[in-house]
């Protein structure tokens, strides 16, 4: 066992206000969600084990007058590391929860206001023959983009129910069905282009901007571009 005194960089006659201000210290920079050392776990365990033992009066006695304490010491230690170990392993699978939900939330939010912003505006295109084919195989590509993106959300949060058997029922790990996350979608989609609808109608917008209003295809032309652009914008934020 080391020495804890040695460990916390103080004397042997250090007072307990001392003792917490050199241990505040240690924390400040060797705590592993701030020191990029390979053995930072290690080491901060052994300094929050240090400063269990000076803390305590009755340990630090114990220790002051030679007594062991390197099997309670050992098993505090071993049971840190482990309790350190399921801390860095939760937080990893939050940051991976995170990074799979993203793509997901970020291609149907997309969806249902580009949608409503649209159908809001209903702008007049005045695009010939060329301009319309253009734009058509980008909202071709963003439908493809968007699907592809979706699927593996679904495969990881959805689930599809099972068909009734007389086996012991296992109850799904998925949080929704597969129904009612294309129901959602589905029931989102409706909403915004209805709500877009009524809202444009009701501000007459076309005369407030000073355009022609009226056309339905850019509701569905442009936001399956608008989704592919903003979720492509966010994977080079996420890659640089």
């Amino acid at each position: 066992m080391e020495d804890p005194y040695r460990v916390l960089g103080i004397p042997r006659t250090a007072s307990q206000k001392e003792i917490k201000s050199a241990y505040r210290k240690l924390a400040r920079t060797r705590h592993p969600d701030v020191s990029l050392r390979p053995k930072a776990n290690q080491e901060f365990s052994i300094i929050t084990e240090a400063y269990r033992i000076l803390s305590d009066p009755n340990l630090r006695s114990r220790y002051d007058r030679g007594e062991v304490l390197r099997d309670e010491v050992a098993e505090r230690l071993a049971r840190a590391r482990r309790e350190n170990e399921h801390v860095r392993r939760e937080v990893e699978r939050f940051r991976q929860d995170v990074n799979t939900r993203a793509p997901a939330v970020v291609i149907v939010t997309t969806l249902f206001l580009s949608t409503f912003i649209t159908a809001v505006a209903q702008p007049v295109l005045g695009l010939d023959s060329t301009g319309y084919i253009a734009l058509s195989v980008l909202a071709v590509c963003g439908t493809f983009y968007m699907v592809v993106t979706l699927r593996s959300s679904f495969e990881k949060y959805t689930y599809r129910p099972r068909v009734p058997s007389i086996k012991e029922y296992e109850a799904p790990i998925q949080p929704y069905s597969r129904g009612a996350a294309v129901a959602f979608i589905i029931v989102g989609y409706g909403l915004s282009l209805a709500l877009g609808s009524l809202v444009g109608d009701l501000i007459d917008i076309s005369s407030l901007l000073n355009f022609d209003r009226g056309s339905i295809t850019g509701i569905f032309l442009f936001p399956p571009i608008a989704v592919m652009i903003v979720d492509g914008m966010r994977r080079l934020n996420y890659r640089s």
